[in-house]
């Protein structure tokens, strides 16, 4: 009795030790409002950095951005940091992540929602949202409908955050996760 006791006791504890191990292991490739595989809004250079376990550089840099390219788990991403707003000028900047995009396949949503996802699959799996739909500035100049770029926004107001689908002819093609600062 006492040893059956110890084995279901040990079952359900790889059971319960499974279970909270599988939503870490499944982080890397899932977008949400807040996050775009293993990196976070609002995470530090320096946090980042950790996760890359590289030192950053920016191969576009302006006032206010400051932009990079990496590849993690094969996957590539492009991140844009900005400088966190600090009232004392004697305090070091820290730069903060405000942008991740990127066109790798394996990232979907918990909705499902990926690369090469519709846009009325987009609008299905989120109609209960707040959804923005525009037209690409280029779409608007060329007036080419073969070529129907369309940005599909889905704002998180709590999060102050967005997700942001580039679609082309309807289809997904790019995604992007970032802050949100009203319109």
């Amino acid at each position: 009795m006492k040893v059956r006791s110890i084995i279901l006791f040990a079952a359900v504890l790889f059971c319960v030790a499974t279970q909270a191990q599988t939503p870490t292991a499944n982080a890397t490739n899932v977008i949400s409002t807040l996050r775009m595989g293993p990196f976070k809004i609002n995470s530090c250079k320096a946090d980042i950095e950790k996760i890359m376990t590289t030192k950053l550089v920016a191969i576009d840099k302006d006032d206010y951005y400051d932009t990079v390219k990496v590849v993690y788990n094969n996957s590539n991403y492009t991140l844009v940091f900005s400088n966190e707003y600090n009232e004392d000028p004697k305090a070091p900047l820290k730069m903060r992540l405000v942008f991740i995009i990127s066109t790798n396949t394996s990232l979907k949503t918990k909705s499902g929602i990926g690369l090469g996802s519709t846009k009325a699959q987009i609008l299905s799996a989120y109609d209960k949202f707040d959804i923005n739909i525009y037209n690409d500035y280029q779409y608007k100049e060329k007036k080419n409908p073969k070529d129907k770029i369309q940005l599909v926004t889905l704002q998180d107001f709590d999060a102050g955050t967005q997700i942001m689908f580039t679609t082309e002819n309807r289809v997904v093609t790019q995604i992007m996760v970032g802050i949100y600062e009203g319109e």
